[in-house]
């Protein structure tokens, strides 16, 4: 019965009775069952709940009321167990355990503001659930690389295996916290999703578009937003001041000149500062509005400070203004949002509601509660389409929401934090380097270019081109930065010219609609203060924070301050440092007091490559002013073990054990190995720990082999009575020297953002 009111195919072991309600109850309205079935014999399995009417002797007689509450076809709900009111199930997609899920069969309390969002909690509760008060939901977000899960409820705890891992986590079912993993490092992280009260209209407008699917909506915003542009038109040229007549001769005003292109600097191909702040843009009014082009940064005293150890203070990590592009409307304004894609750090996370995934893997609706992110939160702003609107794809923490979709306008965040802007190719595997990303549409600009793709719908509009309502936009500049654009009255063309005046290169058009675009700037440090870009936006700007509906961006600050390390207090060196200063590369600072007194240095990899160079053998002139110091190990031959330090040919550098592989190819050097230090006078000792070169010297007692295992250091190579001869110091680099030596290189800051493209 089960499987024909699905179509499907059920198993005897996959089905679970809800309590009864009692025997006149489940005769005459049924009693509830929750149930695994496939559409295909071998196909993945979503998870349903129905009314089964029955017999007073418990014989069923029908099935009513059938709802899918998962609806993954990409995702396979396994481990269907139940103990008291507690439901627990795992979704596999992707060869992973992407989410374990609980549900509380006692429900959920329908919220809302007043009895009327309350009764419509209630009516939701029954579209979605099957019943009027619902289902509790916990989700628990993982990534486990598995192709079968088993799920247990016993002693108050969730417990799942994987084929792979035993005993992977535990779940409190009380709390809905995770207890215990089975690797520290494991990510997974529990929400229980809340129920989001919405207003009357969005609560009638998804009702409705969920019966009769996205068109006879789309047709009745187009009319009404076409009706309102006709009447504000009408009323502006009979009683508007003849703006039209003031338009330049083009219909659209050109992009501000492009900065520099990066230039090679190295070997390594390092490239030079990006331009910033942005340059001021031109319009298309003879007369420009106030302010109009001028970028300014915005004035709200709890974003915070880009706290950095150079010598110089960080510039502003936003600018904004405003520009007019539509000659047409000169209402019509476009406000953005210019970003510092080297101070800042993009991601990406789903909403509660939207997209609704096709794998069970839901977003959490909220920026990641680890400090390192929460607390360096400054910005976030809206996403995508919903499912329904194109299935554009999206990942999460390589938790695939919705399978990406070729030829989609995309962006991404790579595993070394930067935000790569493209379109995705026509094979659907995933890049192993993308963390996250998010796709909407196709690309409203590529390479300049207006609307490659000639596409004639930017939504769901049906007969025209021009819909003008609420839109938001995403690009990226010549100049390797981000920008946000946001008009309330624009089509998705005049968006798109309004990010060629900022100078983008690549945009993606993000979601339109009132109540659905927003950018907020905010700080969720301790006491939550959030601030919209334009007070026009419809959006509670706090929501980014709390629980939003919808899939958004957020924007945290990065870290150019020194590596942390336990009793030691560093900065930035007094040496000369690569451009820009105010984010350092080579910091030093003291363990200890005294004769006992051990000096370190650290070269960040960010800011630094490195170079060896034979005895009497010069370094290439060309790199000669990138040189920010030479570290000279004692000359005489080493006795006893050795390591080996190893640099790559992109500069990268390693120390390897005594019985360590030495990879192939780059330059190598012989180290004697400094197990345990028990000497005194002046000496040194290297090591390298998350691909920063630490050097550290004592000038009596100090321990060098100690000072550098709390760096993280494994490996310690020894020295000697060599030293380090600092550029901008009493003793600078030479051009050669009589002995090996290894040249540190100052870098530039790589931009943040890129054009991403994939590999033929």
């Amino acid at each position: 019965m089960l499987g024909e009111s699905v179509h499907g195919h059920v198993l005897p072991d996959e089905f679970l009775w809800e309590a009864s309600r009692g025997v006149l109850a489940d005769a005459v309205v049924g009693r509830r069952v929750l149930f695994l079935a496939r559409s295909q014999p071998e196909g993945p399995r979503d998870l349903y709940r129905a009314a089964v009417r029955v017999t007073l002797e418990g014989k069923p007689i029908d099935v009513q009321r059938v709802v899918n509450l998962t609806d993954t076809p990409f995702g396979d709900e396994q481990g269907l167990v139940a103990a008291g009111q507690h439901v627990a199930y795992a979704t596999v997609a992707f060869g992973a355990v992407q989410q374990v899920s609980m549900l509380d069969l006692a429900g959920q309390q329908a919220e809302g503001d007043g009895a009327v969002g309350r009764f419509l909690g209630r009516l939701s509760n029954l579209q979605s659930t099957g019943s009027l008060a619902g289902l509790g939901r916990t989700e628990v977000s993982a990534n486990l690389q598995a192709s079968s899960v088993a799920v247990r409820l016993e002693g108050g705890m969730l417990s799942v295996s994987t084929d792979a891992m035993p005993r992977a986590f535990t779940v409190s079912l009380a709390t809905g916290e995770v207890v215990t993993r089975a690797d520290e490092h494991l990510a997974v992280s529990s929400m229980r999703v809340p129920q989001l009260s919405k207003p009357a209209i969005l609560w009638a407008v998804d009702t409705v578009r969920s019966a009769t699917g996205p068109e006879f909506i789309a047709w009745l915003e187009d009319n009404v937003f076409d009706a309102r542009d006709l009447w504000k038109r009408a009323g502006h040229h009979a009683f508007g001041q003849g703006e039209e007549a003031e338009v330049m001769a083009g219909p659209v005003a050109p992009p501000p000149p492009p900065p520099p292109e990066p230039k090679v600097v190295g070997v390594e191909g390092s490239y030079a500062d990006a331009a910033w702040p942005p340059q001021n843009l031109r319009t298309i009014w003879k007369t420009p509005a106030d302010e109009e082009g001028v970028w300014r940064e915005p004035q709200h005293k709890f974003l915070q400070k880009n706290e950095v150890a150079g010598a110089e203070a960080a510039p502003s990590y936003f600018y904004q203004t405003h520009v007019r592009p539509d000659p047409k409307r000169p209402w019509s304004k476009v406000w953005m949002v210019a970003m510092d894609a080297r101070q800042l750090r993009l991601g990406i996370e789903g909403g509660i509601e939207d997209p609704k995934p096709l794998t069970g893997a839901r977003g959490e609706g909220r920026i990641p509660r680890e400090p390192e992110v929460l607390h360096r939160a400054v910005g976030a702003f809206n996403g995508g389409f919903k499912t329904t609107h194109g299935e554009y794809g999206m990942m999460v923490a390589r938790r695939v929401l919705l399978p990406p979709k070729t030829g989609a306008a995309t962006i991404a965040v790579t595993e070394d934090g930067r935000a790569g802007f493209g379109s995705w190719p026509s094979s659907t595997n995933i890049p192993q380097e993308f963390v996250s990303f998010r796709q909407n549409l196709d690309p409203l600009i590529d390479g300049g270019h207006l609307n490659p793709s000639n596409r004639k719908q930017w939504g769901w509009h049906l007969h025209t081109t021009g819909m003008l309502t609420h839109r938001s936009g995403f690009c990226l500049t010549s100049a390797g930065h981000m920008v946000y654009a946001w008009g309330p009255e624009v089509t998705g063309e005049t968006l798109g010219n309004a990010m060629i005046q900022a100078g983008c290169t690549y945009a993606v058009h993000l979601d339109m609609n009132p109540r659905h675009t927003a950018f907020a700037y905010l700080d969720a440090r301790q006491r939550h203060q959030a601030k919209l870009l334009h007070p026009g936006m419809e959006v509670l700007p706090e929501r980014f924070i709390v629980w939003s509906p919808k899939d958004f961006f957020y924007l945290t600050l990065r870290n150019f301050g020194p590596p942390a390390v336990e009793g030691l207090d560093m900065q930035a060196d007094g040496g000369t440092q690569p451009l820009p200063v105010w984010a350092p590369a080579v910091f030093e600072g003291t363990i200890g007091q005294g004769r006992k007194a051990v000096s370190l240095r650290a070269f960040l990899p960010q800011r630094t490559t490195v170079r060896l160079v034979g005895a009497g053998a010069p370094i290439d002139p060309a790199l000669g002013s990138r040189v920010l110091a030479a570290i000279l190990p004692e000359s005489r031959e080493p006795e006893g073990p050795t390591v080996t330090l190893h640099v790559s040919e992109t500069g990268n550098v390693k120390l390897i054990g005594v019985n360590g592989e030495v990879p192939s190819g780059g330059e190598r050097m012989s180290l004697p190995l400094l197990e345990k230090d028990g000497g005194s006078g002046e000496r040194s000792a290297m090591c390298v720990a998350d691909g920063a070169m630490w050097v550290a010297r004592s000038a009596g007692q100090g321990d060098l082999v100690a000072a550098l295992r709390k760096t993280g250091c494994e490996v310690v190579a020894s020295l000697g009575e060599g030293t380090v001869h600092r550029a901008g110091s009493k003793q600078p680099p030479l051009d050669r020297y009589e002995s090996q030596v290894l040249y540190m290189l100052g870098r530039s800051l790589d931009p943040g953002a890129f054009r991403w493209q994939a590999d033929p």
